[in-house]
């Protein structure tokens, strides 16, 4: 029995050695690594454009992962443990390696850009080498294939997003810890130890911690098996139980996470359950276009369809969509050739994988994104490697599908060259986004670039997008919030107040927006109105000094002198620091002519500000009337 198990390992490592050398007949052992390196050298010179110097973080979900995050500003422990408690949820996700890992670079670089996209080049490279690594296994000797899934998947305009964009930092670490765990695996059924199995559980397992969307792999680890021949016995799922129970768990992390909050999760009720399907078979296509013709590319895609009326071209792709997936199965189950289980394990993979954001359930505001193909190109890129052999089987092999491999990466890398210059700024990348879709009036990204201007001092700039969307109804509260912070810079008050005012009938009690409305209230004489808003901001935030100082202002101004003071008691306490403070609490209690309290008053302001005159001046007249 044994004897005869060891002439079928015999067997089967002949079998794949006589498939090795007729892929790369004739072909020097130096070509494997030589294919290699050329095409990290590529990847490399096609992406240096992210350490140009004028490359700044964007506006875009940067702010809540580097620039704005409390999280990445320390490496302590108590910091890191606040990371990887499951109740802190970053961006509505919870990962925290990812946020680890920011924040190591926020310290490498005390918040530069650089070192953010070192790291990301880096692990873009490496990613790029392990793909290479995991073809190789899964197709012994076939280099071709190695070459061309390889280096689409470096230097693929599609995956410009996961690596140019800072806040993308999870996509290219879920994928070292992914690839890392598949080939583990597949080094696991190609005759491996239980080792093996245990390192691609360990690498799942951190996948998870760096991106929720790794929870697709035990189902690739299946698709695996069967095109390995495996199949699927008790052993091969008693195998994969701690992976899906691991999938299951960052799966309910996920759904928490995303379920407490508005900021990932699309309203399901807004698209029936049938539209939600249809416009997974459109996002489904959408993809598949994308891969061959990597044109006309944008940070967001909006849905196809206005006031959840989908357009008619979302049932005919939808239409293709699922002939293409039928047409697959049909081929795979009646033919059983070579070509037909290398496109069934492909499109699987790519199905598998990009599952969860189809939009079956809504996952943000558009309908595809060039972010998530990251992972799942992988699988098209094993279609058309595969497909290309087919064609050019009569060709001298590897020279001539290698040197097919070089034109059309070639080519992507000339595009993603090009794309990686649209993340540059804000500015550039909203520009762009809005370029592309010039006919609808996408809300985040006109006031996105709205606030890139109002933070760069081109005032005009951003009011001119600000308009543009309350002249096309614009329901979104952070909108009217901005336009009116716009309208307090350029010193236009009234204006700026019922832009406030519909930003909290649109987005509830806001803080920030009753406070700048307070203040524009004083602006503009009607200190009763920011009595009211500033008191309410009192109650909210009652540690904001700022706003304190504004209400004691407002009260001031009304000569309620009485109501200044007691306010001013209560708040003596995050304001006593400050000199304003000291001399507005004199001059309450001077025009109640408590000379004395007023004079204690101005003295304490002219010692935390010596060079106030106009406190000196009071302090001689409150002394003279004691």
């Amino acid at each position: 029995m044994a004897a005869a198990k060891n002439r079928q390992k015999v067997d089967q490592k002949r079998t794949r050695t006589e498939a090795a050398d007729a892929v790369v007949s004739g072909a020097p052992r130096w070509l494997t690594p030589a294919v290699l390196i050329a095409i990290l050298i590529a990847t490399l010179t096609t992406y240096l454009p992210v350490f140009d110097d004028g490359k700044e973080f964007t506006n875009w979900d940067d702010p809540g992962y580097v620039t704005e995050q409390p999280l990445v500003r320390s490496l302590d422990k108590e910091n890191i443990s606040r990371m990887f408690d499951t109740d802190t949820r970053v961006a509505a996700n919870y990962h925290p390696l990812t946020m680890l890992s920011l924040a190591i670079d926020y310290d490498r670089g005390q918040g530069s850009i650089r070192p953010f996209m070192q790291t990301n080049l880096v692990l873009h490279l490496l990613n790029t080498a392990l793909v290479f690594v995991f073809i190789l296994g899964l197709f012994p000797g076939n280099l071709v294939m190695a070459a061309l899934v390889s280096a689409f998947f470096g230097l693929h305009p599609m995956h410009v997003e996961s690596v140019a964009w800072v806040a993308e930092r999870k996509d290219v670490l879920y994928t070292a810890f992914f690839m890392t765990s598949l080939i583990f695996y597949v080094r696991f059924v190609r005759g491996g130890s239980w080792t093996w199995l245990a390192g691609a559980f360990l690498a799942f397992v951190a996948s998870c911690y760096a991106k929720p969307m790794a929870v697709t792999l035990p189902v690739v680890l299946l698709l695996i098996d069967l095109f390995v021949g495996r199949g699927f016995g008790v052993r091969s799922i008693a195998e994969k139980v701690p992976f899906f129970i691991v999938a299951v768990i960052f799966g309910l992390l996920t759904l928490k996470a995303q379920t407490s909050t508005s900021e990932a999760l699309v309203d399901v009720s807004y698209y029936t359950f049938w539209q939600r399907w249809l416009i997974a078979g459109y996002g489904f296509l959408e993809y598949h276009i994308k891969l061959i013709a990597p044109v006309n590319l944008s940070a967001f895609y909006p849905y196809p369809a206005s006031n959840a009326v989908l357009e008619p071209i979302v049932i005919v792709y939808a239409a293709i969509s699922a002939a293409l997936i039928a047409a697959c199965v049909w081929f795979y189950l009646k033919r059983r050739s070579e070509i037909s289980k290398l496109i069934f394990f492909g499109v699987g993979f790519f199905l598998v994988t990009i599952s969860i954001v189809l939009q079956i359930i809504g996952v943000g505001g558009a309908v595809i994104a060039d972010r998530y193909t990251y992972v799942p190109y992988i699988g098209l890129f094993i279609v058309l490697g595969a497909l290309l052999q087919r064609i050019t089987r009569a060709m001298p092999a590897p020279y001539t599908q290698l040197a097919i491999v070089g034109a059309a990466s070639l080519a992507f890398g000339v595009l993603s060259s090009s794309r990686i210059g649209v993340w540059q700024n804000s500015g550039v990348l909203w520009e762009n986004v809005i370029s592309q879709y010039s006919n609808r009036p996408i809300n985040h990204a006109y006031n996105n670039r709205a606030v890139y201007n109002l933070n760069k001092g081109n005032l005009e700039q951003a009011e001119r997008d600000y308009a543009y969307l309350e002249s096309v109804g614009t329901d979104k509260s952070y909108t009217y919030k901005g336009y009116g912070a716009l309208l307090q810079k350029l010193n236009r008050h009234a204006e700026a107040i019922p832009r406030f005012t519909e930003a909290l009938k649109l987005g509830g009690e806001d803080v920030e927006v009753i406070r700048a409305r307070g203040l524009s209230y004083i602006r503009v004489g009607r200190f009763d109105s920011a009595v009211v808003d500033l008191q309410r901001t009192r109650i909210l935030a009652p540690d904001d000094a700022n706003s304190a100082m504004a209400l004691l202002d407002a009260l001031l101004n009304l000569n309620r002198f009485r109501d200044a003071i007691n306010a001013g008691a209560a708040m003596a306490g995050i304001a006593a620091s400050l000199p304003q403070y000291h001399n507005m609490m004199g001059v309450a209690h001077g025009q109640l002519g408590e000379h004395a309290q007023a004079a204690e008053s101005f003295a304490k302001t002219l010692q935390l500000d010596p060079s106030n005159e106009t406190a000196r001046q009071n302090l001689e007249i409150a002394k003279s009337k004691d």
